[in-house]
C-alpha cells in the first residue's frame, strides 16, 4: 500500500466517528490553555473563509510535523524545555504510479512461466 492510501483510509475511518470534526483547509493557530487547567480545553484556528474559529476539545492532537504549537504553549504556561532526542534516519520513500507501455499485454503473465 502506498501512503496516501494508508491515510485516506484512515482519514476515512476517523470520519465515521461521530465525536470527530475535521476542517479542511484550516489552518491551527493556537492551542488555548487555562491557568491551572492541565488538559488543552480548546484551540484556535483560521478556517477556509479567513474568520479565526474557538473550537472545544477533549482531546488535542499536536501532528503539526514538529511540535511547534506544543512547544509555544509549554513555554507560555511556565513550563520548562523538554529534553529533546534526535535521531538521524536516512531512509526516505516515494510512491509512484506508472502506465503500462502498449507494447506489453494487458492479459496473462507478462513475465514467467
Amino acid at each position: 500500500m502506498s501512503r496516501p492510501l494508508i491515510e485516506l483510509i484512515v482519514r476515512r475511518r476517523v470520519e465515521q466517528r461521530a465525536n470527530v470534526r475535521l476542517c479542511p483547509g484550516a489552518a491551527l493557530k493556537a492551542l488555548k490553555q487555562r491557568p491551572m487547567v492541565r488538559p488543552v480545553p480548546a484551540v484556535r484556528f483560521e478556517n477556509n473563509d479567513g474568520r479565526n474559529e474557538r473550537l472545544p476539545a477533549d482531546l488535542v492532537v499536536d501532528a503539526s510535523g514538529r511540535g511547534n504549537l506544543t512547544l509555544s504553549l509549554l513555554e507560555a504556561v511556565g513550563q520548562p524545555p523538554l529534553h529533546e532526542t534526535v535521531i538521524g534516519v536516512d531512509i526516505g520513500y516515494a510512491s509512484a504510479i506508472f502506465a503500462t507501455p502498449t507494447i506489453f499485454p494487458t492479459t496473462g503473465r507478462v513475465c514467467g512461466r
